[in-house]
Formats: structure tokens, C-alpha cells, sequence
């Protein structure tokens, strides 16, 4: 008895250092990563010269509906982009209160001209104040998903109940 709480409590620490260290491995990383597409992507946006084009789509299948909102652009050297945004359908009044200004806020354009390019090109930020600081959020679910993990490993290899 004595000794099973002893492995508990050391399954615990175990499960909160490694989770910590694998944190502190992988933020840094995706904030490096960030910062760097960032700085590609500055360019692009004075590149846009005007907007051609908004068409708004309501896909309604047998499982699932969704709004899929399309956007021509044309650049300032002609060559014509487009951007597509797919939200899913909720409540009445989701729509139009949040999904078309986050469109018009963030806006992920593709090259049509080289249709066998699947990254984003262009990301244009119009809006500084709608930014979502979602790297803490992501790192508390990833700490919580690896400290549980690890206690199931500890748990696992000292056969505790």
C-alpha cells in the first residue's frame, strides 16, 4: 500500500517533467515556424491590387453543411488568385455574424495559374485586432494530452491498478 502510493506519486512527477520538457521542445519550434512564414508571406500582401470577385456558397449534404465562401483576386501584374473558405453551418445567425468578417479579415489565397501548388500563397491579415492567441490554448491541451499519456506508460510498466 505504502509503495503503490510512492509509484503513483512518481508516476505523477514523471508524467509532469516529461510533458513540460516535450512542451518547451515543441512551442519553440512552432513559434520559430510561424515567424518565419510570417516574414515570407509580407511581400505578397502588397501584391494584391483589388478584389474581383465574392461568391458565397450553402453546401447542404446529408451529414454534414457547410458555407463555402470564394474569392478572385486580381494582383497588380494581372495574374488573377483565388482564395476559398469553408465554415461549418451552426445556429441561426452564425453565419453572418461570424464566419463572412472572419473571411474578410483573413484571407488565404491560392495560385490558380500553378494549380499543382496546394500551399497557401498569400495571407493577408486586414484586421490586426482579429488574431487569435491560440498558442497557450495549444499548449495546455498538449501538456495535458503527454501528462497523460506518460501516466499511462508509468502505470503500464509498474503495473499499478
Amino acid at each position: 500500500m505504502k509503495y503503490e502510493k510512492r509509484a503513483k506519486l512518481a508516476s505523477h512527477a514523471f508524467a509532469l517533467v516529461l510533458s513540460t520538457i516535450l512542451i518547451g521542445l515543441v512551442l519553440p519550434v512552432h513559434i520559430q515556424n510561424k515567424r518565419i512564414a510570417e516574414q515570407q508571406l509580407e511581400h505578397w500582401t502588397a501584391a494584391i491590387a483589388e478584389v474581383q470577385n465574392v461568391e458565397i456558397k450553402h453546401r447542404r449534404g446529408r451529414r454534414s453543411c457547410t458555407y463555402q465562401i470564394l474569392y478572385t483576386f486580381v494582383a497588380e501584374d494581372g495574374q488573377v488568385m483565388r482564395q476559398r473558405s469553408h465554415f461549418p453551418c451552426q445556429k441561426t445567425g452564425w453565419f453572418e455574424r461570424e464566419a463572412v468578417p472572419m473571411a474578410k479579415r483573413i484571407d488565404v489565397l491560392y495560385d490558380t495559374a500553378d494549380p499543382t501548388r496546394s500551399r497557401p500563397l498569400v495571407l493577408i491579415k486586414k484586421d490586426q485586432a482579429f488574431q487569435f492567441h491560440y498558442l497557450a490554448l495549444v499548449g495546455i491541451v498538449l501538456w495535458t494530452a503527454l501528462y497523460v499519456i506518460g501516466r499511462k506508460i508509468i502505470r503500464f510498466a509498474i503495473k499499478l491498478p
